[in-house]
């Protein structure tokens, strides 16, 4: 039955504005409308007698009214055979149930509908994608269902083949859709227009409807004629097929295969044309990209500046460029006869094969390796290589591409860098080990054996020079395969050894064999050892030779000029290391034998004095004594008390020498003669920055004194604001340094001494309570001169016979007169008062007899007891400024003012300053 047949059956055909044909269902007079529908009916004939694709139409109850040839053609089935039969009649179940199953939901929806189905063919199943419409009358109603069916099973095995995946599914999946099937008239307007056109092409049915076809293509297309050809060529033709670029509504473009189809009437009168247009803008791209990708290869592959080859899976050379025939040295059909085998390296035969095996058993698709090769010259050279394959559809390899590089210049040049580096690296370490190590053996075993790695050294040897003996000694060998015949201590002469020449000449000696002017018993040691070659090289520090470096080897010429250069620069390094060696053991000797030294005078001294300097046998000094020896037992805190200069430190120290830390630092810390600004950094240290001026950082006198003894001398002039971190530190013991928060543990025993009265200061608040009571814990009072007058002839003659024996003088006597004004005179000073007399008695001697004292009041005796009402800045004030009347305010040296009051110069300006004191 023919379409026409079909609808007379079932009503007329009209257009709709969802693209649906509608035909009438009642029969009417012969009218104009009726011709049109007629019409219509004859182009849908048309366009389904034409689709390219297998076409059918069904009733309600889903039996075929009409099918065209491509149907009957791909379902061998013939339109007698089908017409007013349901699929379950004429296909196998499953396929017939899929296929109604579809036309009842097209019925639900009353809507068109796209479907994937199987239908069974000749040569197995086939995939199909199948677009269903339903056939609508005038009133709306669905009369009947349409189909056309698009075959994909041909594309999906494309697909797969291919590997184009989900894209190439995509466009099976869509089907039709990706089809713009659209109907002209004869004058080239749109008459009717699908879903795909729509999607396409961007224009709606209403938009697009009774417009002129040519509005698809491009401007330059229209102006050459291009829309008119097509169609002339379909009219004269039947058919018109061609392909180009395609507008879009938006002004965007596709590459579009067009297959333009006539329709014509019985008559072969024109009718109109059916136009089928397929987006191929992907295949067009893709095409451009494999072509352009292709032209770039070969460019590549014939200009490339690295060699490349084409190999079959069986190794088989097919293509080769220019730049590896110049890299094998081969004409290029010379190659192409080759085997990739036979010019390969042999030791690198094995794994080239097992990568290539590798690749043909699918486990990865490239490899890259260093690779010799055997040119035709002969020559191996160094190359790297990269394989990869091309595989077929079927997984395959159709053939191998090889990128190939010359790299024997890199090569060897890596190989010159790399000892380079070796010599650079051992040079560093030699550094490293020069300045972690004096021990001159050890030294020269971890050079030598850094030198064997990147030169051949048999034996190592270090010669000293004997300039006594006028001969080199072995200092040091190293010789692991070494007989016994040469080793540390052997003496050569220098005339006739290679040692002794190179420290005459100061100049490097190679030989590549042994010299026959060389001393018979030297020759005799390196002949049993095996030795043949060598060289020797001067160690230099301030242009004198103080040793030489001697290598050798078992085998003849084994050195060479660039070895004795790297051995000349080593041996800078080397000499500058055994210079400081022997200038560590020197030094190590004397200090040895000092601290021997010190520790016999330091012994004598225990021996002799208990109490060191401390001289005297009066009760009230002896008293004194008694508390020291009873106290130094333990580490409990002493406060010394006593007037200026009665000598408070000798009895720190004698505390100290006396006590279990007396092997450790006696640390002694005026307080008095340090400003109080800078005390506190004093006693406790700085970090750097911690204060300007402060570019480093310092240890306080506390932190020095851990483990052994501090002293703190005129504890009473600490400031007020400094004696809480003071107590602090003895309650605690810890500090921390000024600028730092981190505590530090200090273990000391702890000595304070004071002329002034802490009582009364304490009383007066210019000392702390908690302090005071912290110091004195046990207080020892040091009697003044003046209480033990006794003591003075001891004193007089001990300082005596001190300055004597300094000044290289010889003094016997003292007059009788002089040494009782001496027992008799106040002694503000004290003891230090005494000493100063007597030395500059001493000075002003001449004879055998001491010259008399010059003392400032010979006469008569001075008291230390303060008018009433005076106080003691004004007391310190009258006994500085009376020092200063008998110096002729002379305030340093010897005999100056600082000298005689026992404080630095220093300390006594910053006292004069502050009691207002100015020389008139």
């Amino acid at each position: 039955m023919s379409p026409e047949a079909a609808s007379k059956r079932t009503g007329s055909a009209t257009s709709s504005p969802e693209s649906t044909v509608s035909l009438r269902s009642d029969v009417v007079e012969p009218t104009r409308v009726e011709k049109e529908l007629r019409e219509n009916e004859k182009r849908l004939s048309a366009i389904l007698a034409h689709s390219p694709n297998p076409t059918f139409l069904k009733d309600l109850e889903f039996r075929y009214l009409y099918v065209n040839r491509e149907f009957e053609k791909a379902l061998h089935v013939s339109q007698q055979q089908i017409q007013g039969k349901r699929d379950d009649e004429v296909f196998p179940q499953e396929q017939a149930a899929s296929s109604q199953a579809h036309d009842f939901q097209v019925l639900q929806a009353g809507l068109p509908m796209e479907f994937e189905e199987t239908v069974l063919h000749d040569d197995g199943p086939h995939t199909n994608i199948v677009h269903k419409f339903p056939l609508l009358d005038e009133a709306g109603k669905v009369y009947a269902i349409g189909g056309i069916a698009t075959d994909i099973t041909e594309r999906k095995r494309t697909q797969e083949a291919l590997r184009q995946g989900e894209e190439r599914f995509r466009f099976l999946v869509e089907g039709v859709r990706d089809y713009a099937i659209f109907a002209l008239d004869a004058e080239g307007r749109v008459a009717t227009w699908n879903i795909g056109a729509e999607r396409m092409k961007g224009y709606s049915s209403q938009e697009i409807l009774g417009r002129h076809f040519s509005l698809f293509y491009e401007p330059c297309d229209i102006e050459s004629g291009m829309p008119e050809h097509a169609l002339k060529e379909a009219t004269a033709t039947g058919h018109f097929e061609d392909e180009g670029w395609r507008a879009r509504k938006d002004g965007s473009r596709f590459w579009g295969n067009v297959i333009v189809t006539a329709l014509k009437n019985e008559a072969g009168q024109l009718q109109g044309f059916v136009m089928v247009t397929r987006d191929t803008s992907e295949r067009k791209h893709a095409e451009e990209a494999l072509r352009a990708s292709k032209e770039r290869f070969q460019r590549y592959f014939e200009l490339g500046l690295i060699g490349m080859a084409m190999t079959s899976p069986t190794k088989e050379i097919l293509e080769v460029n220019d730049e590896l025939c110049r890299t094998l040295g081969y004409e290029r059909s010379e190659l192409l006869q080759k085997s990739w085998s036979e010019m390969t390296y042999p030791d690198d035969l094995a794994a080239d094969v097992a990568q290539f095996n590798r690749i043909l058993a699918g486990e990865f698709d490239r490899y890259t390796l260093d690779k010799r090769w055997i040119r035709k010259d002969g020559q191996i050279i160094d190359t790297i290589m990269s394989a990869s394959c091309v595989r077929r559809p079927d997984g395959s390899v159709d053939y191998f591409v090889a990128l190939i590089q010359d790299i024997t210049e890199r090569k060897r040049f890596e190989r010159e860098l790399k000892h380079e580096r070796d010599q650079l690296r051992l040079v560093l370490d030699l550094n490293k080990s020069f300045a972690s190590t004096l021990d001159l053996a050890q030294l020269f075993r971890a050079f030598s054996i850094g030198l064997r790695s990147i030169m051949r050294s048999d034996a190592a040897v270090l010669w000293l020079p004997e300039m006594e003996r006028s001969a080199v000694r072995v200092h040091t060998v190293d010789f692991p395969e070494g007989k016994g015949f040469l080793n540390a201590g052997l003496i050569c002469p220098m005339n006739g050894s290679i040692p002794g020449r190179v420290f005459q000449t100061s100049k490097p000696y190679l030989f590549g064999a042994l010299p026959p002017w060389l001393n018979p018993e030297l020759h005799d040691v390196l002949a049993n050892e095996g030795l043949k070659s060598g060289c020797a090289l001067p160690l230099s520090h301030e242009d004198t030779v103080i040793g030489i470096l001697n290598f050798a080897c078992f085998r003849e010429n084994a050195f060479t000029e660039r070895d004795v250069e790297l051995l000349g620069l080593i041996a800078d390094q080397v000499a500058i290391a055994v210079e400081n060696a022997l200038r560590h053991r020197k030094i190590a000797e004397s200090t040895q034998r000092l601290e021997e030294e010190r520790l016999y005078l330091e012994e004598e001294i225990r021996r002799e004095h208990d109490f060191g300097e401390i001289v005297g046998k009066s009760p009230a000094l002896k008293n004194a004594l008694k508390q020291v020896r009873k106290v130094a037992a333990t580490d409990s805190t002493v406060l010394i008390l006593g007037e200026t200069g009665t000598g408070k430190e000798l009895i720190a120290r004698a505390i100290h020498n006396l006590s279990s830390r007396r092997d450790r630092t006696f640390v002694s810390v005026n307080c008095a003669s340090i400003p109080a600004g800078l005390l506190e950094s004093e006693l406790f240290g700085h970090e750097k920055g911690a204060f300007t001026g402060a570019v480093t950082r310092e240890i306080g006198r506390v932190e020095l004194a851990n483990k052994g003894t501090l002293f703190l001398d005129e504890v009473g002039d600490i400031p007020l604001e400094l004696q809480s971190k003071l107590l602090r530190v003895l309650q605690e013991r810890e500090f921390e340094r000024l600028g730092s928060t981190r505590a530090i543990r200090a273990d000391f025993h702890l000595l304070a001494a004071t002329h002034r009265d802490l009582d009364e200061m304490v009383k007066s608040g210019a000392f702390r309570s908690d302090l005071y009571y912290r110091l004195n814990i046990f207080p020892i009072e040091i009697p003044s001169l003046r209480e033990r007058r006794e003591d003075i002839p001891l004193l007089v003659w001990h300082f005596v016979k001190k300055y004597a024996q300094r000044m290289n003088k010889k003094i016997e006597k003292i007059r009788a007169e002089d040494m009782e004004t001496l027992i008799h005179y106040s002694w503000p000073g004290n003891v230090r008062e005494l000493q100063n007399i007597i030395e500059r008695s001493v000075i002003l001697t001449d004879g055998l007899v001491l010259h008399q004292p010059l003392l400032a009041e010979p006469k008569s005796v001075r008291t230390n007891v303060a008018p009433a009402g005076q106080t003691l800045a004004d007391a310190e004030r009258e006994h500085i400024l009376n020092t200063l009347r008998e110096t002729d305010w002379v305030i340093g040296g010897a005999e100056g003012a600082a000298a005689r009051l026992s404080v630095r110069r220093t300390t006594l300006l910053y006292k004069m300053r502050r009691l207002g004191i100015f020389r008139p």
